[in-house]
C-alpha cells in the first residue's frame, strides 16, 4: 500500500482530481499554451514580433484578446486552466478563418496593384 500511495503522489493524481473537480478540464503549461496559440493575438504575434515577456503575462494577454469570459479560464503557478476544452480550439478556428480571408484579400490587392497576372491552372 505505501508504494501505491507513493506512485499516486509522484504522478500528481491528487492534483489532477482536485483540478477536475474544480471544473477545469483543459490545462497546459504557460510556454506550451503560448507557443501553440500566440498567433491568435496581435500583441503576442504580429508586427511587433513574438512575445518577449514572461509566458504567464503572454497567456493573460492572449486570453484577454480572445475575449474569453474570465470565469472560463484561470492561471495557476505554472499552467493555464480552461473550463471547457473546446473553447480555445473553436476560437482558434474562427481566428484562422478570418486570417485566411485577410490573406486572400491582401494577395488579391497585391496582384491587382503589382500588375502580376495569375497563371492559369
Amino acid at each position: 500500500m505505501p508504494r501505491v500511495t507513493h506512485q499516486v503522489k509522484y504522478l500528481g493524481l491528487f492534483e489532477n482530481v482536485r483540478v477536475r473537480r474544480a471544473g477545469f478540464a483543459y490545462r497546459a503549461e504557460f510556454t506550451r499554451f503560448l507557443h501553440r496559440y500566440k498567433k491568435l493575438s496581435r500583441r503576442t504575434w504580429g508586427l511587433q514580433g513574438e512575445w518577449n515577456g514572461p509566458a504567464a503575462d503572454g497567456c493573460t494577454t492572449l486570453l484577454q484578446d480572445l475575449q474569453l469570459d474570465t470565469a472560463q479560464w484561470q492561471l495557476g503557478k505554472t499552467k493555464v486552466f480552461i473550463r471547457h476544452p473546446e473553447t480555445v480550439p473553436f476560437t482558434c478556428s474562427l481566428a484562422l478563418s478570418s486570417l485566411s480571408l485577410s490573406l486572400s484579400v491582401f494577395f488579391a490587392c497585391w496582384v491587382l496593384t503589382s500588375g502580376c497576372v495569375a497563371l492559369p491552372p
